[in-house]
């Protein structure tokens, strides 16, 4: 529980220094608070702070960035207990591309999403 709770924090610190382009990204700056969102989003049922969650958010952070997480958060993912989202994080670290003149030529799949309780994403529509 210690060791979630830890890497939780790491992922808020990391969306607190990125917390204008996740927000316009994620469609976070229109919600109730970014913060608040983030930790619904990696608590599970019991409102408990779930790794599997945790790594899901990575993912979509690393989307979103277009970038590796950092060493910390990286290695918590890669040398922690395997999970689905961490394989898929893995995966997508993996097949980063180094950008070209500032251009960054990753892909983001989880752009106009918005981040739900308990690791749920859904598109957002606007019109």
């Amino acid at each position: 529980m210690l060791s979630e709770t830890a890497f939780f924090m790491d992922m808020l610190e990391l969306y607190r220094s990125k917390k204008r382009l996740i927000d316009r990204k994620l469609s976070l700056h229109w919600t109730n608070g970014g913060e608040a969102r983030i930790r619904y989003f990696c608590a599970d049922i019991r409102g408990s702070i779930s790794y599997a969650n945790t790594c899901k958010l990575a993912l979509v952070f690393a989307n979103v960035t277009g970038s590796r997480m950092p060493d910390h958060i990286h290695s918590r993912i890669v040398l922690g207990e395997a999970n689905e989202w961490a394989s898929e994080y893995v995966r997508y670290a993996s097949a980063i591309k180094p950008s070209i003149l500032g251009i960054n030529r990753n892909t983001n799949n989880f752009n106009r999403h918005t981040i739900h309780a308990d690791g749920q994403i859904s598109r957002t529509y606007r019109k």
